[in-house]
């Protein structure tokens, strides 16, 4: 999907690769699975590793826990793989997005899942299986 010219000229917004704000997909990135106990929460998401703003730490500030993380190249081959797990969760195991907006103040609430449903290990053992599809050439499942 490209960006409506609209959208570019007055409100300063672009594509993926272009926008002046979020992850800079070109760039090295991390992959990473949290924890949040008291709201019985998993998350997988991304972040640059050239950005400014403390993604990781603004989400521990808030009572996630790191359960592991992965270096990527670039951004796109993070944002790959996040969305391979996110397509699992969803369309395969029928995981809803277990968070909203109003509880998540640094984005993404569509990222999470009820840990009643399915543990951190699990989603990073997505994580490994969906980065090897990758980095062997091979379809998803």
């Amino acid at each position: 999907m490209t960006p409506a010219l609209g959208s570019v000229r007055y409100l300063g917004t672009g594509c993926r690769y272009c926008s002046p704000y979020g992850i800079d997909l070109s760039a090295p990135a991390l992959l990473y699975v949290l924890h949040y106990r008291l709201a019985r929460a998993v998350k997988v998401g991304i972040t640059g590793l050239t950005t400014k703003y403390d993604r990781l730490g603004a989400f521990e500030r808030d009572g996630w826990e790191v359960f592991r993380t992965a270096h990527f190249e670039t951004g796109t081959q993070a944002f790959t793989v996040e969305q391979l797990v996110l397509r699992r969760l969803r369309d395969d195991l029928g995981i809803p997005a277990y968070m909203n907006a109003a509880e998540m103040p640094h984005g993404g609430a569509t990222e999470t899942a009820s840990a009643d449903r399915i543990s951190a290990p699990a989603v990073w053992a997505m994580v490994c299986e969906e980065h090897d599809r990758q980095a062997e050439g091979k379809p998803s499942t």
